[in-house]
């Protein structure tokens, strides 16, 4: 994707929730969010460790693979949903009330930790479509804060991404080396 000329704006981003079902169940967020994403380095899923001999630099290697977050902060619109679609992001992270019969995206080996797939799009030019998309597999809800109170009050969801970012239809590309 070529960059864009238009500045990609506040106000012009959605967020998509996904979980594993063959056709999948959606939850998607505009105009109420705001996205971090943090904690990729160079470019790929792995620390890099620095290594000395003799007091110089002998040499660079990669290590274990670390775990970037995505936080989603939102416009607060209640604890809990009404029982009905659509319920709150916070229901579908923890697959409870409307969400409760969801399936994760990962199966194996997980012992009863939950995944979702993110997809964050960004527009900015026709104000249709999407300019930019970023898209996260197997996202797991890490911590969130139930309530930051102000005009307005808002509430955020910090998940690691455990799983690939380098959809074919991302505009991101980390893989582990």
């Amino acid at each position: 994707m070529a960059v864009d000329s238009n500045v990609l704006t506040v106000n012009n981003a959605s967020v998509t929730f996904e979980d594993g079902t063959g056709t999948p169940v959606t939850l998607t967020l505009t105009n109420d969010t705001t996205v971090t994403i943090d904690g990729f380095t160079g470019a790929s899923l792995n620390d890099i460790a620095h290594f000395q001999r003799r007091g110089k630099h002998f040499s660079s290697q990669h290590t274990q693979r670390i775990y970037p977050t995505i936080t989603i902060e939102f416009l607060h619109n209640g604890f809990v949903g009404d029982g009905s679609a659509p319920g709150t992001p916070l229901e579908f992270a923890l697959f409870q009330g409307t969400y409760s019969s969801n399936t994760s995206t990962t199966s194996v080996g997980t012992r009863g930790v939950k995944t979702i797939n993110i997809t964050v799009a960004e527009e900015g030019t026709d104000f249709g479509g999407a300019d930019g998309e970023l898209k996260f597999e197997d996202c797991v809800l890490r911590n969130h804060t139930p309530l930051s109170d102000g005009e307005p009050s808002t509430y955020s969801m910090t998940f690691e991404i455990t799983g690939a970012t380098d959809d074919a239809a991302s505009d991101l590309s980390y893989d582990e080396a």
